[in-house]
């Protein structure tokens, strides 16, 4: 699963029960010691966004933590109750809250459902840097990312061919050089192959990861709707999509409860917007995304109300049906002389020179218009993804 300066790093379980030995003790007592020097070695506890938490367990937290971390927010305190009731070492620093992420963590088990769309696990093969190189700009070959899916077919991510961007380095100096998800593990290692960098690889490890997983995805309705939720929402489109300062798009949801919300696609989901730009009213969709904050909300931009609707910041969504798209075909004929009429400008509709008979806009031609949409699931580009929303491609792979 790993290389260590050339030394291998194999795979392994081992069962620990109650009646460990002395010996086991005091090496998980050098191991924790370990862990923690290094963790105060390297962290930046400087920077003030950095709450580091370690926790080392003989046993596993219960899974309902978890979960509640990646659907819900979760109090150090009762992570502190499980910690402090269960023989698990931990220690954290600063505010402490890294010991939530670290727990929940530990608690994770793949997910195992005939009916999830999204594989229960993924993997990721880290690529480490020579320490003589942390902190330096990395040198490399982009379109070896871009080649990655080829070689590799079993991976995703790897490259985002709409925007020229490659995924699999880290946006900052620090000591990972890159990594490469995918589904199967055991192929994972053929990137080491493949990506063309100066840098020699001093370790990799491959990791199982919950990566692509939409594990904090949950169905829910609007009015069991939370601030920082990532849920899933039927139901269907009420407004015209609303294009803001900046190609930010909104548009207007109901739910089967008659309950609205406003649905976001920022600039940063780049040509994800051109799809919401596609809808109309009437439109049956399921949209995939995140709860903002509480203070999240965008108001109402469609009634200018002072009422505040919920914001989901849209991943993917599923169209499942599409209104008809009515296009006008010809302007009307005068109800008296039967010669078409004059447009009088925008929405004022029309009139008879000849007679001078007036009829308002609905009275012209209209016939049904091909829809760009199409039934199926759009998603945003891959520069947009977040790690735990699962790329179409995966839909019912594992």
């Amino acid at each position: 699963m790993g290389e260590i300066q050339g030394s291998p790093v194999w795979d392994h379980s081992t069962d620990i029960d109650d009646n460990s030995t002395q010996h086991d003790a005091d090496a998980v007592e050098a191991l924790f010691e370990t862990v923690c020097s290094t963790v105060e070695r390297f962290c930046q506890l400087d920077d003030t966004n950095t709450n580091p938490g370690i926790v080392l367990a003989q046993s596993k937290p219960p899974a309902e933590l978890y979960w509640q971390a990646v659907h819900d927010v979760v109090e150090l305190s009762k992570v502190e109750k499980i910690l402090n009731k269960s023989s698990f070492m931990h220690k954290g620093y600063k505010n402490r809250r890294g010991l939530i992420g670290a727990c929940a963590a530990l608690a994770w088990e793949p997910a195992v459902d005939s009916a999830r769309r999204a594989p229960g696990r993924t993997f990721e093969l880290i690529a480490y840097r020579d320490r003589a190189r942390w902190g330096s700009e990395r040198v490399w070959d982009p379109k070896s990312a871009a080649v990655l899916s080829n070689v590799i077919p079993t991976s995703f991510d790897n490259y985002d061919f709409q925007n020229d961007i490659p995924r699999i380095l880290p946006h900052t100096p620090c000591p990972v050089l890159y990594g490469i998800r995918g589904t199967a593990s055991g192929e994972l290692p053929r990137a080491l192959e493949v990506v063309n960098t100066e840098e020699s690889v001093d370790r990799w490890v491959i990791f199982e990861t919950n990566h692509a997983s939409d594990d904090h995805i949950q169905p829910l309705q609007i009015r069991q709707f939370q601030p920082y939720q990532s849920v899933q929402l039927g139901g269907g489109v009420t407004s015209e999509p609303m294009v803001m300062k900046g190609g930010h798009t909104f548009f207007e949801l109901k739910d089967a409860e008659g309950d609205r919300v406003i649905c976001a696609a920022y600039e940063p989901t780049k040509q994800f917007r051109d799809v919401v730009k596609g809808l109309i009213p009437g439109d049956k969709i399921v949209i995939y995304g995140g709860l903002r904050g509480p203070n999240g909300s965008n108001g109402d931009l469609f009634t200018g109300s002072d009422q505040k609707v919920p914001t989901v910041n849209l991943e993917k969504l599923e169209i499942l049906g599409l209104e008809k798209e009515m296009g006008k075909v010809s302007n009307p004929r005068c109800p008296s002389c039967k010669k078409a009429m004059k447009s009088i400008g925008t929405n004022q509709g029309y009139r008879c020179k000849a007679c001078g008979i007036h009829v308002d806009e609905s009275a012209a031609e209209f016939a049904p218009e091909a829809r760009k949409l199409e039934l199926g699931f759009y998603e945003v580009p891959p520069c947009a993804r977040r790690h735990l929303s699962c790329p179409i491609e995966l839909f019912n792979k594992s």
